[in-house]
This record gives C-alpha cells, sequence and structure tokens, in this order.
C-alpha cells in the first residue's frame, strides 16, 4: 500500500482536538471533541493527509524531504475557528478588512461574506450578549437542551457599529457566562459553524481532505480561556503558518 507524502507535519503536543466526523453536534454530544492524545497531524498542498496518535504516523505517511516540521510540544492542536457571523457583518476571504486580519491572527481561519446561514442554525454571539446585558447573560442551557445546533461569532453589534472581538474572548464568555463547557464551545466555533455556512466538507474539523487550517494553543484547550497572555500560539491556514506568536 503507497503511503501519502506529507509537507507539512505538526508533532509534539499534549493533543488535538479534531472534532472529527458528521456535523452538526448537537444537545448532549454538542462537547464531543475526539481528544486524540499525543497526536500528530500532517498535510500535503493544504490538505490533511493524516491526524491521528504520533505512534501510527509512519503506517499512513511519508515526510516529503523537504517537509516542514512545527514543533507543538506543550500546546494542544484545534481546528481552525469558523466564524458565523451573519453574511451582511463578515469580512471575505483573502480581503484587506483590518478585523479579518485581526481575527486570523487570532485563530479564525473562515470568515466568509455573502453566503447565507444553513437553516435551523442557532448563531450565539457572546461578546454581542455581554455587550448588551453585562451582568446578566443570557444563558446557552436551554438551546443545547432543546437540540438546536449552536455555532459562535465573535462578532458583536453594539451602538450600530459592528465590533470584532477575537473568538478565544468569544469561547470565554460563552464558557464562563453563557454556560457552555470548553468543549461544547469549541465545537460550536468549528465544526457547528462550518455546518451553519454550508462548508463542513472543507473545514471545521481535523480530518484526512479537509484544509490543514490549525489553532497551536499554548497549553491545554481549557488555556483559550485564559485572562491576560494571549493562549493562541501559532495559526495554520491551507497549510502555511500565518501567524505565530
Amino acid at each position: 500500500m503507497s503511503l501519502a507524502t506529507a509537507d507539512l507535519l505538526i508533532e509534539h503536543a499534549f493533543t488535538a482536538v479534531t472534532c472529527a466526523g458528521p456535523a452538526p453536534l448537537t444537545g448532549s454530544v454538542l462537547g464531543r471533541t475526539g481528544a486524540i492524545n499525543q497526536p500528530a497531524v500532517a498535510s500535503s498542498g493544504g490538505r490533511i493527509v493524516y491526524a491521528g496518535p504520533a505512534s501510527a504516523l509512519a503506517d499512513h505517511v511519508d515526510l516529503a524531504p523537504r517537509a516542514m516540521r512545527i514543533d507543538a510540544t506543550d500546546c494542544s492542536l484545534l481546528p481552525g475557528f469558523v466564524d458565523a457571523a451573519p453574511a451582511e457583518t463578515a469580512g471575505a476571504d483573502g480581503d484587506e478588512d483590518a478585523g479579518a486580519e485581526w481575527a486570523l491572527a487570532h485563530g479564525v481561519t473562515t470568515w466568509i461574506s455573502g453566503r447565507d446561514r444553513r437553516e435551523g442554525a442557532t448563531v450565539l454571539a457572546p461578546a454581542e450578549a455581554l455587550l448588551d446585558n453585562r451582568a446578566n447573560v443570557p444563558s446557552a442551557r436551554p438551546r443545547v437542551a432543546a437540540g438546536e445546533p449552536v455555532a459562535v461569532t465573535a462578532c458583536a453589534r453594539s451602538g450600530g457599529a459592528l465590533h470584532v472581538s477575537t473568538m478565544p474572548y468569544a469561547l470565554m464568555v460563552g464558557s464562563l457566562a453563557m454556560g457552555l463547557t470548553v468543549d461544547e464551545a469549541v465545537v460550536a466555533a468549528t465544526l457547528n459553524a462550518a455546518w451553519s455556512l454550508e462548508c463542513d466538507g472543507e473545514c471545521g474539523s481535523l480530518e484526512p481532505g479537509k484544509r490543514m487550517d490549525v489553532v497551536v494553543v499554548k497549553g491545554r484547550p481549557g488555556a483559550l480561556l485564559r485572562v491576560g497572555a494571549p493562549a493562541v500560539r501559532m495559526v495554520i491556514r491551507e497549510g502555511k503558518l500565518v501567524s505565530r506568536v
């Protein structure tokens, strides 16, 4: 059996939160992240060819002679965040919008303009909820319990203006103020958000065939909720390192 040849390998991480499988995740399985301990994630031409235990990498992948190897020691790997912003507020992929560039630097690798959301998607805007309600942010638990396909956006509208927070900040508010678990918030910002924009076949999880969009987080995934020093250390989009702190 011929092996896939990879031109990029991310190795030595604590864990990879893959969010692999059918979308959307709802209700009691919203937080099913499919985490892999001691993982390796490899890609070729910007597409994932392997996402699994590092111990089995050699059975599936050959590294190209000049393959790029990213050392993710003491870090966790997550799928690139997908911002499920309403179409009229989202910035286009690849445009020069400063908000989109800032979002990319903090892990948002898919932010699509002009695409309607899938019918039935429930998009939470934690940053907007905090701006509007302060100490009385509405809980997301009733929506989760009802089996709604919950997604997340980092965008917020306040006083008629559009604000673009970072996705880690949105996830922090979603977890600490809206009642989502860290795992539920991550799924809502990756696989479910991709489903809401009808692009879950391209992104939203770490699995072969999808784009090599990866957020490298310093420490465990829960570090996304850390206040102060930013948790995102690297962002890979379509197999290219686009941000490094």
